[in-house]
């Protein structure tokens, strides 16, 4: 037992590679596609959720959000998703809902100006739309916490700029590909400055990369700000400059590193928490206490993380501390069955065999959407042998 569940760190093979020959992904699956009516637009938004494979109804969860326009460009936003899924499967960052949002090319350019340029425009409905209808739902429907990521392309990594600098307590983290930073009469770059002013809780992320459509962009950027003015403990701020990027390649070069880069402290504290050093729980409650006063936001780290701990008690014998480590796993990820079977093999390993988890774990994996039937079938025969010894 103990050798195959080492390999839980990096998490059940068997179950990814399984799930990965069916929609490519590993720690994500696809939740659903609609049609979501905007009651501030007038008009319905094309709507995909990926939810983390954990991800099941009725329980106690809660996972960052990240928000991807312009879904209709297909190779971009399977790109993102892929992303997303790389850097989480790896444990560099923690496991999201991610809802795709597209846009109908009569609607676009509307939905990413403000009045101040076109009276026509209604980028304050849009704004409207994500901020009272979207995240709201995904909270309420979806789990989500109160750290929201937006990533945007073009028009929309404009858009995004825009509602970074104008809502800083509602959005924590954006990822802009390729934009500008001025329409007309309505230039962004002052409102850089004016953002220090805001009051806020935990840091916020910028990150946007341009190619060679606007490199002047770039230079209007850094000649207008020196980087220590706009990044401070409160706002992270950076760009990158890809000479010889396509437009349509930015998204790609700008998305990975970003992301990496938002959630480089979390993955810092929770390889602290692993880290065999530490050879007691008590850390855990500090580290948590950093996240939150790092991010604003408590963001649960990640399922092998917690579960490797467990199991680097297990095998220095401190089957004490392994039962309490996987006791933390449960109360983020309650439907994760094997760890009840953990338990149970660390309670026979130091000599005092417990039946008290022997119904919770039925019940547990009886209603665990995280198995297949076949890997139900495997987990109960695995039960039957461990309580036969």
């Amino acid at each position: 037992m103990c050798s195959r569940f080492l390999l839980l760190i990096l998490f059940s093979a068997i179950f990814f590679n399984s799930y990965s020959q069916t929609i490519e992904l590993e720690r994500y699956k696809h939740h659903s596609d609609s049609l979501l009516y905007s009651t501030h637009l007038g008009y319905s938004r094309h709507i995909s959720v990926t939810v983390p494979f954990d991800f099941q109804e009725g329980l106690n969860q809660s996972y960052p959000l990240i928000i991807i326009f312009d879904k209709q460009n297909t190779r971009s936003y399977q790109y993102l998703i892929r992303s997303i899924d790389y850097l989480t499967s790896n444990e560099q960052m923690p496991a999201c809902v991610i809802i795709g949002v597209g846009s109908e090319m009569e609607h676009r350019y509307f939905e990413t100006q403000y009045i101040e340029s076109d009276s026509s425009a209604f980028g304050h409905k849009n704004e409207l739309f994500v901020l009272k209808e979207l995240i709201p739902l995904a909270k309420s429907s979806l789990k989500t916490s109160d750290f929201s990521l937006l990533a945007g392309h073009s028009r929309y990594g404009f858009y995004t700029t825009a509602m970074f600098l104008k809502f800083p307590n509602d959005i924590q983290a954006v990822i802009a590909s390729s934009p500008v930073f001025s329409q007309k009469n309505y230039d962004l770059l002052p409102l850089f400055e004016e953002i220090k002013e805001i009051n806020i809780s935990g840091t916020r992320y910028y990150r946007y990369g341009i190619g060679n459509d606007y490199p002047e962009e770039c230079t209007r950027f850094d000649n207008r700000f020196e980087k220590q003015k706009i990044t401070n403990n409160k706002y992270n701020i950076k760009g990158t400059l890809f000479p010889e990027a396509d437009h349509n390649v930015t998204p790609g070069l700008t998305a990975t590193s970003a992301l990496y880069e938002i959630f480089e402290y979390w993955s810092r504290m929770q390889n602290i928490y692993l880290d065999n050093s530490m050879d007691n729980l008590s850390m855990l409650s500090s580290l948590n206490d950093s996240i939150i006063n790092h991010y604003g936001i408590d963001i649960a780290f990640s399922l092998g993380i917690l579960n490797g701990k467990g199991w680097n008690f297990a095998n220095e014998k401190r089957y004490s501390e392994a039962i309490d480590a996987w006791k933390i796993l449960l109360k983020h990820y309650p439907n994760f069955s094997e760890a009840y079977l953990y338990i149970m093999y660390a309670h026979a390993e130091s000599g005092f065999p417990s039946v008290e988890y022997h119904q919770v774990f039925t019940q547990n994996l009886k209603s665990s959407s995280l198995y297949s039937a076949e890997e139900k079938e495997e987990l109960v025969n695995e039960f039957r042998d461990l309580i036969k010894k």
